[in-house]
Protein backbone atom coordinates (compact mmCIF):
# COMPACT_ATOMS: atom_id res chain seq x y z
CA UNK A 1 0.00 0.00 0.00
CA UNK A 2 2.78 2.51 1.32
CA UNK A 3 4.39 1.81 -2.91
CA UNK A 4 1.07 3.06 -4.55
CA UNK A 5 0.97 5.96 -2.07
CA UNK A 6 4.10 6.88 -3.57
CA UNK A 7 4.00 5.95 -7.17
CA UNK A 8 0.84 7.87 -6.96
CA UNK A 9 2.34 10.96 -5.02
CA UNK A 10 5.85 10.77 -7.64
CA UNK A 11 3.02 10.49 -10.92
CA UNK A 12 1.42 13.89 -9.01
CA UNK A 13 4.62 15.71 -9.03
CA UNK A 14 5.45 14.60 -12.57
CA UNK A 15 2.32 15.94 -14.17
CA UNK A 16 2.58 19.37 -12.06
CA UNK A 17 6.16 19.92 -13.62
CA UNK A 18 5.09 20.27 -17.29
CA UNK A 19 4.96 23.67 -18.57
CA UNK A 20 2.25 22.80 -21.26
CA UNK A 21 0.31 25.57 -21.95
CA UNK A 22 -3.09 25.04 -24.30
CA UNK A 23 -3.16 26.80 -27.19
CA UNK A 24 -6.86 27.94 -28.33
CA UNK A 25 -7.97 26.39 -31.57
CA UNK A 26 -10.02 29.58 -32.80
CA UNK A 27 -7.60 32.02 -34.82
CA UNK A 28 -6.31 35.72 -33.48
CA UNK A 29 -9.37 37.96 -32.80
CA UNK A 30 -9.54 40.81 -35.24
CA UNK A 31 -10.42 43.46 -32.24
CA UNK A 32 -10.76 43.79 -29.03
CA UNK A 33 -12.11 46.88 -27.08
CA UNK A 34 -12.83 48.07 -23.24
CA UNK A 35 -15.84 50.33 -23.55
CA UNK A 36 -17.07 52.23 -20.14
CA UNK A 37 -19.74 54.33 -19.29
CA UNK A 38 -21.61 55.79 -16.31
CA UNK A 39 -24.85 56.68 -15.19
CA UNK A 40 -25.91 60.79 -15.84
CA UNK A 41 -25.52 60.95 -12.36
CA UNK A 42 -22.32 58.74 -12.28
CA UNK A 43 -23.09 56.48 -9.20
CA UNK A 44 -23.19 53.07 -11.93
CA UNK A 45 -20.67 51.97 -14.10
CA UNK A 46 -20.75 49.92 -16.99
CA UNK A 47 -17.70 48.52 -18.74
CA UNK A 48 -18.41 46.33 -21.79
CA UNK A 49 -15.35 44.38 -23.66
CA UNK A 50 -15.93 43.23 -26.82
CA UNK A 51 -14.26 41.75 -29.80
CA UNK A 52 -15.25 40.80 -32.96
CA UNK A 53 -14.25 37.69 -34.95
CA UNK A 54 -15.81 36.60 -38.33
CA UNK A 55 -19.70 37.95 -38.44
CA UNK A 56 -20.08 37.73 -34.68
CA UNK A 57 -19.56 39.74 -32.00
CA UNK A 58 -18.38 38.40 -28.01
CA UNK A 59 -19.95 40.77 -25.32
CA UNK A 60 -18.78 40.85 -21.65
CA UNK A 61 -20.50 43.40 -19.93
CA UNK A 62 -19.23 44.17 -16.24
CA UNK A 63 -21.89 45.98 -14.25
CA UNK A 64 -20.52 46.27 -10.06
CA UNK A 65 -23.16 45.52 -7.45
CA UNK A 66 -25.55 43.92 -10.18
CA UNK A 67 -26.82 40.31 -10.32
CA UNK A 68 -29.09 39.09 -13.52
CA UNK A 69 -30.95 37.00 -10.71
CA UNK A 70 -32.17 39.73 -8.64
CA UNK A 71 -35.49 41.21 -9.39
CA UNK A 72 -36.03 42.09 -13.13
CA UNK A 73 -32.55 43.08 -14.43
CA UNK A 74 -31.94 42.56 -17.91
CA UNK A 75 -30.31 44.12 -20.93
CA UNK A 76 -31.43 45.03 -23.63
CA UNK A 77 -29.47 44.52 -27.22
CA UNK A 78 -30.06 47.03 -30.42
CA UNK A 79 -28.23 46.65 -33.33
CA UNK A 80 -28.83 49.42 -35.98
CA UNK A 81 -31.33 51.00 -33.60
CA UNK A 82 -33.19 48.26 -34.04
CA UNK A 83 -34.13 45.71 -30.69
CA UNK A 84 -33.01 42.57 -31.19
CA UNK A 85 -32.77 40.89 -27.68
CA UNK A 86 -33.85 41.02 -24.42
CA UNK A 87 -30.49 39.58 -22.49
CA UNK A 88 -30.24 37.99 -18.74
CA UNK A 89 -26.90 36.76 -18.92
CA UNK A 90 -23.36 39.49 -18.15
CA UNK A 91 -21.79 37.36 -21.71
CA UNK A 92 -23.16 36.88 -24.76
CA UNK A 93 -22.79 37.28 -28.86
CA UNK A 94 -24.37 38.75 -31.74
CA UNK A 95 -24.06 36.66 -34.44
CA UNK A 96 -24.16 36.88 -37.76
CA UNK A 97 -23.60 40.52 -38.88
CA UNK A 98 -23.47 41.37 -42.32
CA UNK A 99 -20.77 42.90 -43.91
CA UNK A 100 -20.11 46.39 -42.87
CA UNK A 101 -20.33 49.22 -40.28
CA UNK A 102 -23.13 48.40 -37.43
CA UNK A 103 -24.12 50.21 -34.38
CA UNK A 104 -24.59 48.49 -31.06
CA UNK A 105 -26.27 49.60 -28.02
CA UNK A 106 -27.13 47.87 -24.91
CA UNK A 107 -29.12 49.30 -22.15
CA UNK A 108 -29.49 48.17 -18.75
CA UNK A 109 -32.77 47.70 -17.26
CA UNK A 110 -33.44 46.84 -13.68
CA UNK A 111 -36.32 48.79 -11.13
CA UNK A 112 -34.47 51.19 -9.27
CA UNK A 113 -32.95 53.02 -12.37
CA UNK A 114 -34.95 55.05 -15.22
CA UNK A 115 -34.57 53.93 -18.49
CA UNK A 116 -32.58 55.21 -19.98
CA UNK A 117 -29.65 56.24 -17.81
CA UNK A 118 -27.39 53.49 -18.37
CA UNK A 119 -27.00 53.23 -22.57
CA UNK A 120 -23.77 53.26 -24.46
CA UNK A 121 -23.70 53.30 -28.16
CA UNK A 122 -20.61 51.42 -30.23
CA UNK A 123 -19.73 50.65 -33.49
CA UNK A 124 -17.77 47.41 -34.79
CA UNK A 125 -16.78 46.97 -38.60
CA UNK A 126 -17.37 43.30 -39.98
Amino acid sequence: MKRVFIFMLIMLFMTACTNYRPTPDAKETEGQNVLEVMSQKGEERLAVHYHVKGKNVYVECFIPNFSFNDGNKKLLLYVDGKKMNEIKTAAFVVKDLEEGIHTLTIEVLRDDLPSGQMKYNWQVEI
